[in-house]
């Protein structure tokens, strides 16, 4: 039986972070990404690592951390004891850490120290302000 090429995308994922990239911007949290950063570190010690945080991922447990870090209630996403622990190593090993939202940035640095910085998700207004419109140039959808 022969197996078509995509079938083995697991295996061209861990050996594209075996190549000699300048730094890797935004790993996975697939077993194929977790063993391919994982050898690559090895290999390339000093290649960057540059991790996102989109959303706060965790138990009960890390749910009352970071609300005591906060200062108020906060939900965490749940995921699989596998996923949570690859997504959890792989943002410890990131050299840098980028979060969409400021809140998100607060909780990296208290989880991950000070390797954090922020990248707000939407339109900054304060740098795009779209001009004034009348009345007679308003668009109405309907569906």
């Amino acid at each position: 039986m022969k197996l078509w090429h995509w079938r083995f995308w697991r295996l061209r994922l861990f050996l594209e972070y075996l190549r000699p990239y300048d730094a890797v911007f935004y790993p996975g949290v697939d077993k194929a990404d977790y063993w391919g950063i994982k050898i690559a570190r090895w290999l390339y010690p000093k290649r960057p690592l540059i991790g996102t945080l989109e959303g706060l991922v965790g138990d009960e447990k890390r749910e009352n951390e970071y609300s005591a870090a906060a200062g108020h209630v906060v939900y965490c996403m749940r995921n699989s004891k596998k996923d949570y622990t690859r997504l959890e190593q792989i943002l410890n090993w990131s050299s840098h850490i980028i979060a969409i939202s400021p809140f998100l940035e607060r909780m990296g640095q208290f989880r991950y120290g000070n390797k954090m910085s922020m990248i707000p998700l939407g339109v900054d207004r304060e740098f795009f302000c779209p001009p004034e419109r009348s009345e007679e140039h308003t668009s109405e959808l309907q569906s």
